[in-house]
Parts: C-alpha cells; structure tokens; sequence
C-alpha cells in the first residue's frame, strides 16, 4: 500500500464517523438530552462498526462452507476410483476450508460435535493408508450432516449481535439455539438503544437517516 493511502476499512470507519457526527448533530439541534444523545451515538457507532465485521466474517465463512459441502460430496462419489494419494489431497484441501468456516453465529471453535469430526479428518489425512480409507467415508458423512444442519439456520441480525457483545459476555448467548438466539439479541438491542433512538430520531426527522445507516454499515 502506497504511504498515505486509507485502506477500504479506514475509508468505512471514517465515513461512518462522519455520518454519526451530523446525526448528533440533528438529535442535539431538537433539544435532546446531551447525554443521553452522547452515549447513543457512541454505541451506535462502535455497533455498525462491529456489526459489519461480523458480517463479512460470517459471509467469508459461508463461502468456505459451500466450498467443503462441494469438496466433500465429490470425495464420497470418487474416494474408491481414484488413486489414495489423490484422495489425501482432496481431504487436505478439504481440511483447510474447514479451518476457515468458525463464527459465532455458525460453527463455533468450541463447538464439541464439529471439532470431534475436524480432528479425526486431519488425523486421517496425516495417516492416510487403506484402513483410514474404509473409515473416511462415515466421518464424511458425519461432516455432511452437521454442515447440512448448520445451513438451515437463519442469518443473525448483526447489529444486534454486534451491541450485545459490545455490553454482555459472549458466553451468555453461545449455547442459545440459533432460532431463540436471533431472537433474543434483537429483543435485546430493541429493549436497550433503539426503541428510544429510533423514537428520537423520528422526532428530529432524521428516521430515514438512521435507517440508512444501519443498512448501508451492516449490509452494502
């Protein structure tokens, strides 16, 4: 990168600096309690910055996802015609996809049943010979289950994620089920920030604005 020049990320953040600057500003300008607006703000702006992290490593890790479910499924149909060699190859491919498909709102690191089936397929792939050969298949088909489960599961409300953790322990959430979690975290950022600041907003006239935001930081 040449000396001086922001990157994309900085470029964002800085942005988004400025957008919650003028929203202050609007907010302040209806006469709105100062202290109130200030912490809004703040916890707005460290939420959307979060929030689109959380995105695009959650959007990175489906990516990933899709690509073992492919890999996996092409092992299963051509693991007994090609050479073993090749078959290692395949599971060491596999593997490294597999190592890039954690977030917390889809396979965690500590999640016992994926890391259970993750380690014996490197296992395998380290000692490749024809008794892991006739085993590879069932532990296959265990990762195909658990990735076919963990695609069905709806896409979290970053934002939402993004404040909890900002003010919670991560813990508290981990073991949820996805669908209760969803819907905890969105009661949640509602209950504790914008049912007040969209009513503020609204107020001000600068709803839309806000609306804005929120899409535009998480989701563009």
């Amino acid at each position: 990168m040449i000396f001086g020049e922001k990157t994309e990320e900085q470029k964002r953040v800085a942005e988004l600096t400025r957008e919650v600057k003028e929203l202050r500003k609007e907010l302040l300008a209806s006469k709105l309690d100062k202290k109130q607006v200030e912490v809004q703000m703040k916890e707005l702006k460290d939420a959307l910055e979060l929030g689109g992290n959380l995105r695009q490593g959650y959007v990175d890790s489906q990516e990933h996802m899709a690509v073992a479910r492919r890999g996996l499924i092409n092992m299963m149909e051509d693991m007994n015609e090609i050479p073993i060699d090749d078959v290692k190859r395949d599971l060491d491919r596999l593997n490294g996809h597999l190592d890039q498909i954690f977030h917390e709102c889809s396979i965690r690191e500590d999640d016992p049943d994926f890391k259970s089936t993750a380690d014996g397929l490197k296992n395998m792939a380290a000692n490749m010979d024809k008794i892991n050969l006739i085993m590879l298949r069932s532990e296959l088909e265990n990762l195909q289950a658990l990735l076919e489960d963990t695609s069905e599961w709806r896409s979290p409300n970053f934002f939402a994620l993004a404040y909890y953790l900002q003010h919670e322990e991560e813990s508290k959430v981990g073991e949820m089920e996805n669908e209760f979690r969803n819907s905890f975290l969105e009661r949640y950022l509602e209950e504790h920030l914008m049912e007040s600041l969209a009513m503020e907003a609204n107020y001000a006239g600068c709803g839309e604005k806000l609306e804005y935001m929120i899409q535009h930081y998480i989701y563009a």
